[in-house]
């Protein structure tokens, strides 16, 4: 069921999950500023000509800092797409059922046992389960938020979101072995890579 009234940050999100059929297609932002306007056109249409869709007001939503740091959505050179949390995000307002996985035995959304997939097939998860803790380096650090040492502080933000999210997610369901290892090896790469978490973090929320 929709709520009695969507946000406009919310009718952006709607809009691009809805054209790009529900998945991370990528979509170009003129295809977005249309779209909009065809969908709502009292509320994003140009002030005073109400038959051309209002790029600018468009642009203030679509590039808020907020929906990218919060992890909804992703774009580069006007080029845009929803996060796996952003589709989640929709999919929570049309009041869609949580996805299920045949490895997971609970309800959980699809951008959690994604995250949960991938997390279990990286080298660092499977060293960390063996209780092979010397072995993990920074680099499986780094896979574990699916970044690279070049990633912006932006970018870092964002997966940090996403996994917080996904944390949070699996410590409803704590009993699962699986999920206990995942919140685990988490607390511990945030422990022994402190330097790393504040060479991304450090200073960005001061300039932004």
């Amino acid at each position: 069921m929709f709520k009695s009234k969507l946000t406009r940050p919310e009718k952006v999100l709607l809009c691009i999950y809805e054209l790009s059929k529900g998945t991370r297609g990528k979509l170009r932002y003129e295809d977005i500023v249309v779209g909009l306007f065809k969908k709502y056109p009292s509320e994003f249409a140009l002030r005073g000509y109400s038959e051309y869709p209002d790029s600018e007001g468009v642009g203030k939503e679509i590039y808020r800092e907020s929906m990218k740091r919060a992890g909804l959505i992703d774009h580069n050179n006007k080029i845009f797409s929803l996060t796996e949390l952003g589709i989640a995000k929709v999919e929570g307002i049309l009041g869609s059922k949580s996805y299920q996985h045949e490895n997971i035995t609970s309800k959980l959304p699809r951008f959690v046992i994604n995250e949960i997939n991938r997390i279990k097939s990286t080298q660092g998860f499977s060293l960390f389960s063996a209780n092979d803790y010397e072995g993990i380096t920074d680099t499986d650090f780094f896979n574990y938020f699916g970044i690279t040492v070049r990633t912006p502080k932006s970018d870092f933000l964002m997966r940090f979101k996403t996994l917080e999210e996904v944390l949070e997610q699996l410590r409803l369901d704590y009993k699962s072995p699986l999920h206990k290892k995942i919140i685990d090896y988490h607390e511990f790469l945030m422990n022994k890579f402190q330097d790393i978490v504040q060479h991304f973090t450090i200073n960005y929320h001061d300039k932004n």
